[in-house]
């Protein structure tokens, strides 16, 4: 799959509505995925525990909050291109 751009991905978090600029656009794929090597170099910590996946900004807040089902940690976001 080729990508083709990259867009802005809306996602309601915990404490409040967050824009994810510059992710990868590959059309070619039904669902939005969020890279965690993007997010890492955004600022973001990614812990994954138990099933469980937390996202925290810079300042250690939690963000998200997701548990993995079909071995994936599906986040409802809007994209943005």
């Amino acid at each position: 799959m080729k990508v083709e751009g990259k867009c802005a991905i809306v996602v309601e978090t915990m404490s409040s509505t967050k824009t994810l600029k510059n992710m990868l656009y590959i059309p070619k794929i039904n669902q939005n995925l969020i890279s965690v090597g993007q997010l890492i170099e955004f600022g973001y910590s990614i812990f994954f525990n138990d099933g469980v996946c937390d996202i925290k900004d810079k300042k250690e807040m939690l963000l998200l909050s997701v548990r993995m089902m079909n071995k994936s940690f599906n986040v409802i976001g809007k994209k943005y291109v």
